[in-house]
């Protein structure tokens, strides 16, 4: 049999667990097959939209299978299925939580932009965590918004936004002439 001899914990979207699984085997009287340093036990996520990712599979050592780096990228309750040739799977219910800011993501692009008329809708960037989740607890990072290098064009308004809830929303931006621009 499996025995799941330490829990997950820890889980933060896209970052590695704080505490890795540990899967114990053990014969019939519950006792850890120590001979055994080649089953393989593989672990899976169930119920969840994101992606399990890390060392998804561990071999024994001494009836041991400890897993290493293993995460998942989207904050939602997700199960670990622990499995193994010829043996009952064991399963453990996980929270994943948003973690910290790691990046930055659009939540509202920019399209169909007037030369001299604000951009409707006006771009949003989303502070992220590893895993892409916003972290709705920031309010107090400043992006700044640049026109891409070689425009013939320029860009007004207000260029910096701080967050609010982890969104920081660009307002009154315009351009000053007609043509395709990327925005940094």
């Amino acid at each position: 049999s499996m025995v799941l001899t330490t829990a997950a914990a820890g889980a933060l979207g896209g970052s590695p667990f704080s505490t890795q699984p540990v899967v114990t085997l053990r014969d019939a009287g519950h006792n850890t097959v120590s001979a055994d340093s080649s089953t393989r036990v593989t672990v899976a996520s169930s119920g969840g939209k994101g992606q399990l990712a890390g060392s998804l599979v561990a071999t024994a050592v001494s009836g041991i299978c400890t897993f290493s780096g293993v995460s998942y990228d989207k904050a939602e309750s997700i199960s670990l299925v622990f499995t193994s040739t010829g043996v009952t799977e064991v399963i453990q219910q996980l929270t994943v939580a948003v973690g910290p800011a790691k990046k930055l993501g659009m939540s509202t692009l920019s399209a169909g932009a007037v030369e001299l008329n604000p951009f409707n809708p006006q771009p949003a960037v989303a502070v992220q965590d590893a895993g892409g989740n916003t972290v709705t607890t920031d309010s107090s990072t400043v992006v700044t918004v640049l026109l891409n290098a070689g425009s013939n064009s320029t860009l007004s308004g207000t260029v910096t936004a701080q967050a609010s809830a982890g969104i920081a929303t660009f307002v009154g931006l315009t351009l000053s002439s007609a043509g395709s621009v990327t925005l940094n």
